[in-house]
C-alpha cells in the first residue's frame, strides 16, 4: 500500500511528463508551422521568378520556350535550340546505323553456319 507521500510523487511524476509531452507536441505543431510557411514563401517566389523570365523573354524573338525530359522549362536561343536538335539526330541516326550493322554481322556468321552444314550434309549422302 502507497503512503501519501508516494502517491503524490508519483502524480507529480506524471504530471511533469505530460506536461513535457504538451510542450513537445506544442514545438512540433510550430515548427510545422513556420516549414508550411517556408515552402509557401518558396512557391510564391519560384512563381513570381517565372512570370518575370516568361515577360522577359516572350518579347525577345531569338528565344523559345523548352521543356526537358526532366519536366523542367527553360529558354533557349533559337539557334542553339537547332542545334540540339540537330545533333541528337545525328547521334540517333548513328545508333541505328550501328545497331543495323550488328544485326547484319550476326545475319552474315548465322548463314555462313547454315551454308556449311547444308554443304556438310551433302557430301555425307554423296559419299554414302
Amino acid at each position: 500500500m502507497l503512503t501519501e507521500e508516494e502517491k503524490e510523487r508519483i502524480r507529480q511524476e506524471h504530471r511533469s511528463l505530460l506536461e513535457k509531452r504538451h510542450r513537445d507536441l506544442e514545438q512540433q505543431v510550430t515548427e510545422r508551422e513556420a516549414k508550411e510557411s517556408d515552402e509557401t514563401v518558396k512557391e510564391e517566389t519560384a512563381a513570381i521568378i517565372d512570370e518575370e523570365e516568361d515577360k522577359f523573354y516572350r518579347d525577345k524573338p531569338d528565344y523559345i520556350k523548352v521543356r526537358d525530359r526532366n519536366g523542367n522549362i527553360r529558354w533557349m536561343l533559337k539557334s542553339e535550340f537547332e542545334q540540339k536538335r540537330f545533333r541528337k539526330y545525328k547521334v540517333r541516326k548513328k545508333r541505328t546505323h550501328r545497331t543495323s550493322k550488328k544485326i547484319l554481322d550476326r545475319l552474315s556468321v548465322l548463314l555462313i553456319i547454315v551454308a556449311m552444314i547444308i554443304i556438310a550434309f551433302i557430301a555425307y549422302k554423296v559419299v554414302s
